[in-house]
């Protein structure tokens, strides 16, 4: 309960540049622009842990943009969305 409520204060203080929504397993960008080769690791990572609904959303940080998940989204499993998403970022230059 704390940590859905955290959340969505959050969500209201910074918002995201941009959201993957997982649905059924299936990811797909709901706010800005993302890779589709992000997506598609998504995917993977969702089918990896088992996650079928949840929210990854990117944030602007002291570092660059950092990435957010809802409370649905295992801790086990923010680090390989981390790890991608680095990969991907690293591709845009």
């Amino acid at each position: 309960m704390v940590r859905t409520l955290i959340y969505w204060l959050r969500r209201l203080a910074e918002p995201a540049l941009f959201a993957v929504t997982i649905r059924d397993g299936s990811a797909r960008c709901s706010k800005g622009r993302t890779p589709l080769l992000f997506l598609d690791d998504c995917e993977a990572i969702a089918a990896e842990f088992g996650l079928a609904n949840g929210r990854v959303e990117g944030v602007r940080g002291l570092h660059g943009i950092e990435l957010r998940f809802s409370p649905s989204v295992p801790e086990a499993s923010h680090q390989r969305f981390r790890n991608v998403f680095a990969v991907h970022q690293l591709g845009r230059g």
